[in-house]
């Protein structure tokens, strides 16, 4: 899921993307800041924001503390992202921070999900959207709407280019046998182009 939001941001050419990893609550601030800064400053430009969030920086962001600053900010940074991305949680987690921008802002929330820790997010979303996968039939039968799998031409793209790169490989020795007449020199060509 994380490559589909670099690819989404990639697609659009002109993407900033953050992460929120840390579990430490002036860093948090200083991030947010900082991104809800540059969000401002190249929103005019065409920019696109997108945000990454981790578990342990949701459990800061969430903690019940009488200082309310840091969830106000990540709630306006949540705001201005196009998308946000929660990697790596529990699924009460995912729900509390689409309650949190559905309550907050009163703006309409889609959630998107293809395992069984995807569905209390789903529920809680104004329009929840299932991927039948791997995982089960979980988050299809929670969500209002379901895609029977995800066609992402980019990861065929990347098989495609490890294809023609040792191809290129192996013909490039083929050919510098033919030029030498196969007698044996040492090619450190292929050195060069291994990795």
């Amino acid at each position: 899921m994380f490559n589909m939001c670099l690819w989404r941001i990639a697609m659009e050419r002109t993407g900033l993307l953050f992460r929120l990893t840390t579990d430490d609550r002036d860093e948090l601030l200083k991030i947010i800041n900082s991104a809800i800064t540059a969000v401002k400053q190249n929103k005019n430009a065409g920019y696109s924001a997108g945000m990454v969030v981790t578990s342990t920086a949701v459990q800061e962001i969430m903690a019940k503390t009488e200082d309310s600053t840091l969830l106000d900010k990540f709630l306006e940074l949540s705001t201005l992202c196009k998308s946000v991305l929660a990697v790596r949680m529990q699924p009460n987690q995912k729900a509390q921070i689409i309650e949190l921008v559905k309550t907050a802002t009163k703006n309409i929330t889609l959630a998107v999900g293809d395992g069984a820790n995807d569905e209390p997010m789903i529920r809680v979303a104004n329009v929840g959207v299932g991927i039948a996968g791997l995982e089960g039939t979980a988050a299809v039968r929670a969500s209002d709407y379901a895609i029977a799998k995800v066609a992402l031409s980019s990861y065929y793209n990347f098989d495609m280019l490890h294809i023609l790169q040792n191809g290129l490989l192996s013909l490039s020795s083929f050919w510098f046998g033919l030029f030498n007449g196969f007698s044996g020199q040492v090619e450190f060509f292929f050195f060069c182009v291994f990795n």
